[in-house]
């Protein structure tokens, strides 16, 4: 990776809609990214994986910070790159240069100084002509910061005489005010006192006082009284018929029952639970209790999903084994216990997966660092004992120098390959007894990596070299492999090693068919609806690559409204589909089913089923 870039910081203005961010700048971990969310001068820290979540680690394009919450209108989101001032590498002697891996360090020593360079910018220097025994008085300095307070008392003694002219012009314009109004009253008076007969219009003929000649009245327009004779200016406001308003006595009011209220305070929002009257949320966001059966538009189907994923959600976290729920059952799967054909199940994930056939390993064997395209590595190997006996079919044996710590042996391969499973040759009391096999596609393994499989206490080898096969809990492609090796079987002298390791892609996938044990009613259920966590390692079409049936004695409904209610996790979604059983023969007792087709790799977590 490459630092093209001297940005290590960017602020973001929240639209309480965006949840997206690009980052403009490479970061090599998401450790490395901390983030802000400043609002009125204050500002939040927010926290990975329940603030925001990253991708894009040790891209040199940056990457993209995903917010759990859009930050909101006069919000700004801050984020930074802020590593650890920490040096990793450790190169083995005589070893072939390793050239990614020196230029990870460049990278890491280039954003340390960049993140510093960004904080320097933010603090106050001092010239940099200041002596080194003279710096915290420098007349330099201190002359810039007398000049500064110096302008600004100058400018608050300006503010506060343009305030004092502005309260006089203010205090002037009262004073205006109350003479133009005490005038208004004094010809008010004079109008309704004096005799000041007036005539309208030339075709009036009787001349009386103005206020004689004025009236207001309700109307929709101006009209003029008894032409020629004793006429009257009628004033009146122009008024359409208006929906929820009414004018009467010369006043406009608002009807009773149109949500609004007028009193002595003003207009208000008629708020309450009755008929006509706005429903107001309260303190907490939420409605206040309703009579449900008056709300209209309000799908059935909305209170189960979210009933189902509440009831998912705190059965898994507690990790609470399959039980009954008024009116259906809820299968974790923390055990094998639905019946299955074409599948296995993962007693690691606690998971049912469409059975895969074990493919053909790719790895060649090596005879030295670099075969066939492929380059590997270790972080140490005993004289004699070189790590690439470790790869392929095996030609040797690989032992590690130091008795403790963690060992890691990693290839690079030519092009990303999708690994499955995979073997390990070894034996006696050096071979591998905790390790985890890790995925990259930067070749960093400075946290994007991504565990295929982790093992513990694996003491079954013999006391002659043997090799055990393993099934990758998490398969997915890769162009970099890492084996790290935390513990032997108890050698004191080497902390580990091998005889052989094998690579081996997907084979096979078998169509998967798993029906649950019944459930017992204790009525007759005239529809089911499943609530399915599922996750698709392949691209799956929804009522053709999976389908769900459901049963209540004999034969089969299958649903065709299979559909995704969302993510569960970064892995799973949670389904939901529903059948009628009214067409299969009658009995209290109901049963679940999940088909794959065409092959595709697919894994179900857990089942909820309701039946009514």
């Amino acid at each position: 990776m490459t630092i093209a870039t001297r940005t290590s910081k960017a602020a973001f203005s929240g639209n309480g809609v965006t949840t997206d961010f690009p980052l403009p700048f490479p970061f090599r971990r998401d450790a490395d990214i901390k983030a802000v969310l400043r609002e009125g001068g204050a500002e939040t820290l927010l926290q990975p994986g329940s603030h925001f979540v990253l991708v894009g680690a040790g891209s040199s394009e940056g990457g993209q910070l995903t917010m759990a919450a859009a930050p909101a209108q006069g919000q700004t989101l801050v984020v930074w790159r802020a590593p650890d001032i920490v040096q990793e590498v450790d190169y083995v002697e005589n070893a072939a240069f390793p050239a990614e891996t020196h230029e990870g360090a460049l990278d890491l020593l280039t954003m340390v100084c960049q993140s510093l360079q960004e904080q320097m910018d933010r603090a106050v220097l001092y010239p940099v002509s200041t002596p080194d025994g003279e710096v915290l008085d420098s007349p330099a300095f201190l002359g810039s910061a007398a000049a500064s307070r110096d302008a600004a008392q100058q400018s608050a003694r300006e503010s506060a005489a343009s305030a004092e002219q502005a309260g006089q012009s203010a205090a002037q314009s009262a004073a205006s005010a109350g003479q133009a109004a005490q005038s208004a009253a004094q010809a008010e008076s004079v109008a309704a006192t004096l005799d000041g007969a007036v005539k309208v219009s030339a075709s009036d003929a009787v001349a009386r006082s103005l206020s004689a000649k004025l009236a207001v009245a309700d109307g929709l327009a101006e009209s003029v009284l008894a032409p020629g004779g004793d006429e009257t200016l009628r004033l009146s406001v122009a008024l359409a018929a208006t929906p929820g308003l009414e004018f009467t006595s010369g006043l406009l009011r608002v009807k009773a029952g149109q949500g609004l209220t007028l009193s002595a305070s003003g207009l208000a929002a008629d708020a309450g639970t009755g008929a006509g009257q706005l429903v107001r949320l309260d303190a907490a966001g939420r409605l206040p209790a309703l009579d449900a059966r008056n709300l209209t538009r309000v799908a059935d189907q909305l209170p189960r999903d979210l009933a189902a994923m509440n009831a998912l959600v705190s059965w898994l976290a507690a990790g609470r084994a399959s039980g009954p729920v008024p009116g259906g059952y809820l299968w974790t799967f923390l055990s094998d216990e639905w019946n299955r054909s074409g599948a296995s199940y993962n007693a690691e994930s606690d998971c049912y997966a469409a059975s895969v056939a074990i493919g053909a390993n790719f790895l060649p064997t090596f005879t030295t660092y670099t075969m066939s395209g492929y380059t590997l590595s270790a972080n140490q190997e005993v004289s004699g004992y070189p790590a690439y006996y470790a790869a392929g079919t095996g030609s040797g044996t690989w032992l590690t120098s130091t008795p403790s710590g963690t060992n890691w042996l990693k290839i690079v391969f030519p092009s990303a390959q999708h690994i499955q499973s995979y073997d390990i040759k070894a034996g006696t009391a050096w071979a591998p007894k905790d390790w985890q096999l890790e995925g990259s596609n930067t070749g960093a393994f400075a946290g994007e990596q991504v565990v295929l499989d982790a093992r513990s206490a694996i003491t079954a080898w013999a006391s002659s070299v043997q090799t055990l096969a393993f099934e990758c809990a998490n398969p997915g492609t890769y162009s970099h492999v890492r084996l790290v090796i935390t513990a032997n079987n108890g050698h004191g002298s080497h902390g580990g090693g091998m005889n052989g390791l094998l690579l081996r892609g997907a084979g096979a996938v078998s169509n998967m068919t798993i029906v649950s044990p019944p459930v017992s009613l204790g009525f007759i259920p005239a529809k089911a609806t499943a609530y399915v966590l599922h996750r698709a390692v392949d691209a799956v079409a929804l009522n053709t690559d999976i389908t769900v049936g459901a049963s209540r004695g004999s034969g089969w409904a299958y649903a065709t409204d299979l559909v995704d209610l969302g993510a569960y996790s970064a892995s799973y979604k949670l389904l939901r589909a529903s059948a009628s059983l009214s067409a299969l023969s009658s009995g209290q007792s109901g049963y679940a089913r999940i088909e794959t087709a065409n092959h595709k790799r697919q894994h179900i977590r857990a089942v909820l089923a309701w039946f009514e």
